[in-house]
């Protein structure tokens, strides 16, 4: 199972089907092991309250492409999308938003993305289209009301957007620098009055909860995180919970390294086996290794809350990408077994 969120006990994710070459988004209960189906696999997926929003998408050829033969074309697809939320686990998925994006993925002939998305308390953010900021170059950041969809607002970026998060009425993301190597970027916050600053940099993977803000620095080796609660503060860098093992194969890839709740961040950790550092403020930090995977590389912290730290192994890959031998693995360990 590839995890994408966490609502306390119920992990929300794209699961294969057994015999299959099928995926489906499912929510998954931890104290009963029971699943249900939610429909077509997720490309991403935030929880807030008891609700659930994901998006879900289709990649084909651009209009503008030809000789492709029902293929897409290199740096040349389409990515049409539609965003769904219901409020719990017994409701059905309806759709709030939907459209298409050009976005190119990462690499070579990577196909189209599809929108990067966020959600607290009653606003959903996702990046709408590629291009689209003030300058010709960047994103522009769409907020809609989640009951609704009703356009709130928009944001122009001068440059791409790479990753993106909402608490309260701060907004989040890392901004691609057109002199920089690639996961080189920074990291700007936007307040309730609508401006962008910067509030680190060089970074590469963050996240951002409860007034929590925790990321991993540019062009790292080692692992080390650093945070800033209230997100005002100056940063802290978090203690190193080991020395790490020498590691070059930090992943360039698009999904998060860290995850965070009010008092506490979780971020992968170069190590033999892959490991998650764990820090609770007022605690040490300890290191939670992941069973039975010493090959795997780094792993991927999902989601922090009162009862449970969920993070999975694997590449990081989208359904459409995987192969029957190599599909994720989620984990869950309680909250109250990490007496750091």
């Amino acid at each position: 199972m590839r995890a994408l969120a966490t609502d306390g006990e119920t992990i929300f994710g794209d699961k294969h089907l057994a015999g299959t070459s099928q995926y489906e988004f499912v929510a998954y209960d931890i104290a009963t092991e029971t699943t249900r189906n939610l429909g077509k696999a997720a490309d991403a997926a935030v929880v807030s309250g008891n609700r659930v929003v994901w998006v879900v998408s289709s990649i084909e050829d651009s209009p503008l492409a030809s000789g492709c033969q029902g293929a897409p074309c290199c740096g040349d697809s389409v990515v049409h999308w539609q965003m769904l939320t219901m409020a719990s686990t017994a409701a059905q998925g309806v759709v709030i938003a939907k459209g298409d994006s050009y976005r190119p993925g990462l690499g070579e002939c990577a196909e189209a993305m599809p929108p990067l998305l966020a959600f607290d308390g009653e606003s959903v953010v996702y990046t709408d289209g590629f291009g689209a900021g003030p300058t010709g170059a960047g994103d522009t950041i769409t907020i809609i009301d989640v009951r609704s969809g009703k356009k709130i607002r928009a944001i122009g970026t001068t440059a791409e957007v790479d990753a993106i998060s909402l608490s309260g009425d701060s907004l989040a993301f890392l901004q691609e620098v057109s002199d920089r190597d690639f996961n080189d970027d920074e990291l700007m916050l936007v307040g309730a009055a609508g401006k962008a600053t910067v509030m680190e940099e060089h970074a590469s993977w963050f996240a951002m909860q409860d007034g929590r803000a925790a990321w991993i620095p540019s062009n790292t080796t080692s692992g080390t995180a650093w945070t800033k609660h209230p997100l005002q503060s100056p940063s802290t860098r978090l203690p190193d919970p080991f020395q790490a093992v020498p590691s070059d194969n930090i992943p360039l890839q698009w999904d998060s390294l860290v995850a965070v709740s009010a008092d506490a961040v979780a971020w992968s950790w170069p190590s033999e086996p892959p490991s998650v550092a764990y820090w609770h403020e007022g605690q040490n930090v300890c290191l939670v290794p992941t069973p039975g995977v010493p090959d795997v590389g780094l792993v991927y912290p999902v989601a922090i809350d009162k009862q449970w730290l969920i993070w999975m192994d694997g590449l990081g890959l989208r359904p459409e990408e995987w192969q029957d031998t190599d599909d994720p693995t989620t984990y869950a360990v309680p909250i109250s077994a990490l007496t750091c």
